[in-house]
């Protein structure tokens, strides 16, 4: 099946429109919020890097340590390679992730080769890399191929924000925001990205 790409902003308020219509909680959260607005993040080395700086941690946490590896020359797989261990933890990386990027970028991964392939195909290659999880993959798939049908459930955000927007006494398990995700095909994505939105707003009036 040929993989929908989210390339453009019509293409978002195309899924946008058929999810708020066939789901008024989707309705609702937009006119709280208005719409995510497109994300289109590079791919390869420098964006799988990008996300594992940011495995379980906020959001403004991750993006202050990227934001330094930027200024310290150290998002590319030549100089990560060249740095020692001392110097990409003083850039605010963990043990484990150092030895993660250090694997990662001692890998062979085609990363043209991705926008030829299926969804699963992509999540077998990324997640034989050692410290790329299933949830790294799928973040990959979303935002740096841009896939229209993807959906993070075991993304604690996305878990959260679905129990505000839904109502729920608890928060999902990830088997049962897989489930509930089904309903919105063939723009999970895009559902995962009101739903994120909506959290964060609900975050915002809570401070």
């Amino acid at each position: 099946m040929q993989e929908i790409i989210v390339e453009s902003d019509e293409d978002l308020r195309e899924g946008v429109s058929v999810l708020s219509k066939n789901e008024p909680k989707f309705s609702y959260a937009l006119s709280a919020c208005g719409p995510p607005t497109l994300r289109k993040d590079v791919n390869g080395f420098e964006a799988l890097f990008k996300i594992i700086v940011g495995q379980q941690l906020s959001t403004s946490a991750a993006q202050a340590i990227w934001t330094k590896l930027k200024v310290c020359d150290l998002i590319t797989n030549e100089s990560v390679l060249a740095a020692t261990e001392s110097t990409l933890r003083n850039a605010g990386l963990s043990k484990t992730k150092v030895s993660y990027v250090k694997g990662l970028a001692l890998t062979d991964l085609d990363y043209g080769s991705f926008e030829r392939k299926s969804n699963a195909e992509v999540i077998q290659e990324l997640t034989a890399v050692r410290g790329i999880g299933l949830w790294t993959a799928q973040i990959y798939l979303m935002f740096s191929l841009r896939r229209s049908d993807i959906f993070a459930s075991g993304d604690l955000a996305l878990k959260e924000g679905t129990r505000l927007l839904f109502d729920m006494n608890q928060r999902p398990s990830s088997e049962e925001l897989d489930d509930l995700a089904q309903l919105w095909r063939p723009f999970r994505t895009i559902a995962a990205m009101i739903i994120w939105r909506y959290y964060s707003y609900k975050k915002k009036r809570k401070e």
